[in-house]
């Protein structure tokens, strides 16, 4: 019996010891490991990427008069008059302008249609096809460059993905597109546009605006997920709390964009968020801020 009581006593000894070490272990961890991070509300803008984007103007390709080496001699996107030189071909028997014939933005691509009006360019879409000129040389009728003729063109978006009635493109942090829906088929949305940026032909993607949400952005190790419900532990007082909140989109360096879903904290310019949850429960104390 003594004996038993004996093993009995070191056994709960040993779990106490080991409660206590664990506690400790935590407790240096926190103290050491532990990050807080405080987050300013503010407004944020949640995209989705389209790929199969095609943009389609109107306007027509200006010819090589000749055979010979390309040089240009106005810009990228620059705009032009009829009769303005928009670069010199070189061949045995000297340099020869290339005019554009009409006036409009010149673009150093062709178009695989030439267009005057919107309706004539939605006529054409299945067939359009625009692409940057790469060539250093050229034979006498390729295309040199391209004319866009109109301010306003379409932009062709797949239906599956894109098939609001009105869009808004973003271009860059501040800049902003918008698009009227104009026309659809079975695969395609076409949206007319009034406000040409270069951008549209650099970028490989476009970013169709979802929404604008009023919320924070933390990085996605500060999520807690329970029951398929997303959590984040902030400083309240000297506690940590656990606040649901949902997420409604990443940002380009993968921080999530979080709702609260207590808007009462939303009163608050900012919150104290704990970066390493891991390391906390909900309602232990964490001391004064």
């Amino acid at each position: 019996m003594q004996k038993r009581l004996t093993y009995f006593i070191s056994t709960v000894v040993i779990i106490v010891l080991i409660v206590g070490l664990i506690n400790d272990v935590r407790a240096f961890f926190r103290k050491n490991l532990s990050r807080f991070y405080t987050v300013n509300f503010s407004y944020y803008t949640i995209t989705e990427e389209v790929r199969s984007a095609q943009v389609i103007l109107c306007g027509r390709n200006i010819g090589a008069p000749v055979d010979g080496s390309v040089s240009y001699v106005v810009d990228d996107f620059s705009f032009v008059d009829a009769g303005t030189p928009v670069a010199f071909i070189t061949n045995e028997k000297g340099h020869i302008n290339v005019l554009s014939d009409i006036r409009g933005v010149f673009i150093k691509g062709f178009a695989s249609e030439a267009c005057e009006s919107l309706d004539e360019a939605l006529a054409k879409a299945s067939k359009f096809h625009f692409a940057s000129v790469d060539r250093l040389t050229v034979r006498k009728g390729e295309p040199v460059g391209y004319v866009m003729t109109l301010d306003d063109f379409l932009i062709k978006l797949p239906k599956k993905q894109v098939n609001k009635p009105e869009i808004k493109i973003e271009i860059s942090d501040f800049v902003f597109l918008d698009g009227k829906k104009v026309f659809q088929d079975e695969q395609f949305s076409y949206y007319r546009a009034s406000q040409f940026v270069k951008e549209l032909f650099t970028k490989d993607t476009i970013k169709i605006v979802k929404e604008t949400v009023y919320g924070l952005s933390v990085p996605e190790g500060a999520l807690i997920r329970r029951n398929g419900k997303y959590f984040i532990y902030i400083v309240n007082g000297t506690t940590v709390k656990a606040i649901e909140v949902v997420v409604r989109g990443y940002l380009e360096n993968r921080d999530a964009v979080i709702e609260l879903e207590d808007k009462k904290f939303e009163d608050f310019p900012s919150l104290i968020v704990v970066l390493t949850p891991g390391f906390w429960r909900d309602g232990e104390i964490v001391g004064a801020f």
